[in-house]
């Protein structure tokens, strides 16, 4: 239980870091910040993926968020990406609340697609309201930890150019 605050503690504030040292009040745009996570990332600490994905995994057990990839989350996330107007196999994972992930086999060792979803399910126990604005907040804000996070999460430089370009898509849309 110790432990499970703790972590709960750690993501919700690496969740409010950006806003903490106050990037979003210096006027700075999300790909300006998304940006200016990714090149101050502490390099000094680098993981694996193999490690990357045993610490999610962890993590999503100490929190007690359950992963599912079965034939249910299968049709979940083909139903999730008709509602959507995507793809099916565009949409590799979802989050269901603060306690349930599902994802396609095809990604279940992915540490970057989990890592992503977990962090959902914490700002989700935090309470954000289910809105085009917050959820496209949510996603912007998650990216960015995510960068600032990058090499202790295993992320890679493939996947942090992607999260850049997701952000920089979110904004030319207004919207996720």
């Amino acid at each position: 239980m110790k432990k499970r605050l703790g972590l709960t503690l750690f993501l919700t504030f690496a969740l409010s870091l950006f806003s903490v040292f106050g990037y979003a009040d210096k006027g700075l745009s999300n790909v300006e910040l998304a940006l200016q996570a990714n090149a101050t990332a502490d390099a000094s600490i680098q993981v694996s993926r193999e490690q990357a994905l045993k610490d999610v995994l962890r993590e999503a057990d100490e929190l007690e968020v359950e992963i599912r990839s079965n034939q249910e989350a299968e049709e979940y996330l083909d139903y999730a990406a008709r509602m959507s107007g995507i793809e099916a196999h565009l949409m590799h994972a979802a989050t269901l609340g603060s306690d349930l992930i599902m994802i396609r086999k095809l990604h279940i060792n992915n540490p970057r697609i989990l890592r992503e979803e977990l962090l959902h399910t914490q700002q989700q126990k935090k309470g954000i309201s289910i809105s085009s604005a917050s959820v496209t907040d949510a996603e912007i804000e998650v990216r960015i930890v995510m960068l600032q996070n990058r090499y202790k999460w295993g992320i890679t430089e493939a996947e942090a150019q992607e999260m850049i370009e997701d952000v920089r898509l979110i904004e030319k849309r207004g919207g996720y």
